[in-house]
């Protein structure tokens, strides 16, 4: 408020000297010109008077404003603080994340490397199993075709015996004959 009122007195002291120029410097005129700034100049030191604190009213004023301040930097300090812990274990996420693609890489090439191993396996397996099952197919053939040469061989003696027997009996005497 004092530097309003100051330039509130500039002001007018300006605007009443520049009327005594104006008029020329007439006695008159500069009497009532001298008359208002000796006005307005009282009016000034009475206001500046009633607008002055007391050092106690002083010494109140600025130790509210101390609590004042003291809180709002106690909360931005609380804020920081959780700030603070709040990047603390986002970092603490991070580290964890940070082996997560290892883990899941060497997890990756352990399920292939064990699918590559069992095909081979299976590969070796069907192969051997394949021989086997050539080895049973030779076998088998050859079973067959031992059977097939002992049932012609039996058909053979079969029709044989049925042949030599016709031969080696004697025909039945007719009666004419006798």
């Amino acid at each position: 408020m004092g530097k309003n009122n100051d330039s509130q007195y500039q002001d007018s002291t300006s605007s009443h000297l520049r009327l005594l120029v104006s008029n020329g410097g007439k006695s008159s005129n500069i009497r009532s010109t001298l008359d208002a700034v000796v006005t307005t100049t009282q009016n000034y030191s009475k206001n500046s008077v009633e607008n002055q604190i007391s050092r106690p009213e002083l010494d109140a004023k600025l130790e509210t404003i101390e609590a004042r301040m003291d809180g709002r930097l106690a909360r931005i300090e609380d804020r920081f603080a959780s700030m603070e812990k709040t990047m603390e274990q986002i970092n603490q996420s991070l580290e964890k994340q940070r082996n997560t693609p290892w883990k899941a890489a060497s997890a990756t090439i352990a399920v292939m490397l064990a699918t590559i191993i069992a095909v081979g396996a299976l590969a070796f397996t069907a192969f051997d199993s394949g021989r086997e099952t050539a080895q049973v197919a030779a076998d088998a053939k050859a079973d067959i075709a031992a059977s097939a040469a002992e049932v012609k061989e039996m058909i053979k003696s079969l029709q044989q015996a049925q042949q030599a027997p016709a031969q080696a009996a004697p025909q039945p005497a007719t009666q004419q004959e006798k």
